[in-house]
């Protein structure tokens, strides 16, 4: 919700740092989020490994300079009716 530049512990990690910056808005993906150091893609988080299955291997610590970056969805479907979880879900983009 408030991008920008922000000093971070030592040891914070990706999601650390988006909480920081008060999460992610309703355009922003939370499939593809880009850990960038030194204008190289190092990293890639799908935190819906991290809220569904608690698998958070992917979620690196940060250094000094490093850029987080959360492109726009590409796609959302809408799942209702007697299940367990009604939301709008986005699409996993499979090159």
């Amino acid at each position: 919700y408030q991008p920008g530049a922000y000093n971070m512990n030592a040891l914070a990690t990706v999601t650390q740092a988006l909480i920081a910056a008060g999460g992610i808005d309703t355009v922003g993906s939370m499939r593809n989020i880009q850990v960038k150091r030194h204008g190289k893609l190092i990293q890639t988080i799908d935190l819906y490994d991290i809220l569904v299955s608690g698998d958070n291997h992917s979620d690196i610590r940060l250094q000094s300079g490093d850029t987080v970056f959360v492109p726009a969805k590409e796609g959302e479907f809408t799942v209702n009716g007697k299940i367990k979880r009604p939301d709008i879900y986005e699409l996993k983009n499979n090159p």
